[in-house]
């Protein structure tokens, strides 16, 4: 990993490393799907070499099928709800501008 936590002093480069480590943590505990594989650090941009998820925005996908089995829905809220629980426990908000 090439970015240096130690030498982060501002605010917006100790949202980066909180942001790193929560996505670092999730991964360990399979919590995510997304693997994030490295941090590149420049003088002026932070970049994180993530895996691509394809596959669209889950309301879509609720949209378009008709109708769901009782296991398709159980799979589906079961990792919903376990992704919003780590974020709760996280005290993580998306805020969207």
């Amino acid at each position: 990993m090439f970015l240096d936590f130690n030498a982060c002093v501002t605010g917006k480069d100790f949202l980066i490393q909180e942001s790193v480590q929560l996505l670092t943590d999730a991964q360990s505990k399979n919590n995510t799907q997304m693997n994030l594989f490295d941090t590149v650090v420049t003088i002026n941009k932070y970049y994180l070499i993530a895996e691509y998820l394809e596959g669209g925005e889950l309301f879509d996908r609720i949209v378009d099928k008709d109708s769901y089995t009782e296991c398709e829905a159980r799979d589906c809220c079961r990792r919903l709800f376990g992704a919003l629980g780590y974020c709760h426990e996280k005290s993580i908000c998306q805020l969207s501008f």
